[in-house]
């Protein structure tokens, strides 16, 4: 009797976090990645009853390399359960587990519809993101093509209020499709988030018609958007290809390429150390400095965050491409 009584308290431990996942008699949001969670709870603000959580903790790291764990599978587990992924091959591996332990989910993929070759239009990024970088913050190709919803390219259209707006776009309507007795809530705030991200959209348009430097290096291929939409060139990608910074032989050649193709600046990001970029920066005789792609951020960052950070990226770049 005693041993039973043991089990049953430890089934009731393992099954507690389980209970409090949910929203009782409402739904409940999982987000993948920091930049959807925080989209998605802009879209859901003042609706009862939605619980909106982020499944990959920031500062995890790349998604590749994130294992799902317990915590993880009870909360894919979860009655009225909407997942909300990135998409582009980022993070479909949770599509996988959900299939297992809730196959009755509704899964919302935010990069649907959306072209992701766009982030090379031209010559102006004669990469195509068919990389893997073991530490990135988000890498570039992802996952198992075999996974049902797996599509290849950038995924990293969270770095360009641009692309987004296209993002916000179908997290909204996949929620109105989803929880129908919340559609009209869901519809105002994804327009009224989508007004925010079009008056990003226009600083960013405005400025980029006084750059006088037009061609720059970047950490890695996270803002192949963004440089596309401000018709930016991206002469090198300091960790292409590379697991962490390049060797020697690698940093002299993208320096001779900086040199010959008279690039102007190099950004940084606050995931990666900036010390190859400085030493590259130094030679070359140009600055560095840093740009935030929001793919990481605190769970309880204000809805703004996002706005705030994007406006942060404004004025390095109106220091550094208009001398």
């Amino acid at each position: 009797m005693k041993k039973i009584l043991i089990r049953f308290c430890f089934s009731i431990l393992f099954l507690f976090p389980f209970f409090l996942s949910g929203a009782p008699g409402g739904k409940n949001i999982l987000c993948t990645t920091f930049p959807i969670y925080l989209f998605t709870r802009n879209i859901t603000k003042g609706i009862k009853d939605v619980k909106v959580s982020l499944l990959i903790p920031p500062g995890t790291g790349c998604p590749h390399d994130y294992t799902v764990t317990p915590g993880d599978m009870r909360k894919l587990a979860a009655k009225n359960m909407i997942l909300v992924i990135n998409g582009a091959s980022l993070d479909d591996f949770f599509l996988k587990t959900v299939k297992k332990v809730n196959p009755n989910a509704v899964i919302i993929d935010s990069s649907r519809e959306i072209d992701l070759s766009s982030a090379a239009p031209g010559d102006a990024h004669n990469h195509h993101h068919h990389h893997h970088t073991p530490s990135c913050n988000s890498c570039g190709t992802h996952g198992d093509d075999s996974s049902a919803g797996t599509k290849s390219g950038n995924p990293h259209l969270f770095a360009s209020p641009f692309t987004a707006r296209s993002v916000v776009k179908n997290i909204g309507e996949g929620l109105e499709d989803a929880d129908p007795a919340h559609a009209s809530f869901y519809h105002k705030n994804t327009a009224e988030y989508i007004e925010k991200l079009n008056k990003l959209c226009g600083e960013f348009s405005r400025l980029a018609k006084t750059f006088r430097i037009r061609k720059i290096v970047t950490q890695h291929s996270v803002f192949d958007y963004l440089a596309a939409h401000l018709h930016l060139q991206i002469t090198g990608n300091i960790n292409e290809g590379n697991e962490n910074s390049l060797n020697a032989r690698d940093m002299l050649r993208l320096i001779g390429k900086i040199k010959r193709e008279k690039a102007g600046a190099i950004f940084t990001e606050p995931q990666y150390s900036s010390r190859t970029a400085q030493i590259i920066a130094r030679e070359c005789k140009i600055p560095f400095a840093e740009l935030d792609p929001v793919a990481n951020g605190p769970v309880n960052a204000p809805l703004d965050h996002y706005e705030k950070v994007m406006e942060k990226n404004l004025a390095t770049m109106r220091k550094v491409l208009v001398p």
